[in-house]
């Protein structure tokens, strides 16, 4: 991120969330990346970025060091995202496991309001394959839920969550931050994520 005002807020709204910086990593000449989200007359999301010469820009290979990325374990991604990129099959379970050439413990596939589907890899504490449908919710605005969504997968999996448990819980996690309009602000606590499920109380 940038040295910028924009690049300080990020950091401190981590540090309200009593998150480690470690990962971030501050480019005092190029500014934070900026993303607006609009709704048109029919609801749907409209995104316009502000990315010329923004520090995100500036990310080259070998930027970050190895022992940061060997810490990676988990990838998330959507359909649509890997059939864009080329991986197509015509079950989740064999989309999700194309997804893993990457090297993930884990690889969770979204569907939106379908739910998600995540695979472990053979070997890992986390191996086989769980579905989970999702939950039903009044949704103001999805902008962040993707977000939400992976939050809770990381927070299922630091907890020691088996994969079942850790699927549903992203799910519910994702499906409340979509209860309230825009990203940061839509974050749920434990105890929004409990109103939609009694599961994770």
């Amino acid at each position: 991120m940038g040295d910028d005002p924009f690049g300080r807020y990020l950091l401190e709204t981590l540090e309200e969330y009593g998150l480690p910086d470690r990962c971030l990593e501050t480019d005092p000449t190029a500014k934070t990346g900026l993303a607006f989200v609009t709704h048109d007359e029919t609801g749907d999301r409209e995104f316009t970025f502000y990315r010329d010469g923004t520090a995100d820009t500036r990310l080259e290979p070998g930027r970050i060091d190895d022992e940061t990325l060997a810490t990676v374990g988990v990838q998330k991604t959507t359909v649509r995202e890997l059939e864009r990129l080329g991986f197509v099959g015509d079950f989740l379970e064999a989309i999700a496991r194309d997804a893993m050439v990457a090297g993930p413990a884990v690889a969770f596939v979204t569907r939106g309001d379908a739910g998600a589907i995540a695979v472990g890899a053979d070997g890992s504490e986390w191996a086989g394959v769980a579905i989970h449908p999702g939950f039903d919710t009044d949704v103001v605005d999805t902008t962040g839920a993707g977000d939400a969504f992976v939050a809770g997968a990381i927070a299922g999996l630091y907890e020691g969550r088996a994969l079942e448990s850790t699927l549903a819980f992203a799910n519910a996690v994702g499906a409340v931050a979509t209860t309230a309009a825009g990203a940061m602000a839509a974050l749920p606590d434990r105890k929004a994520v409990a109103s939609i499920t009694s599961e994770f109380d």
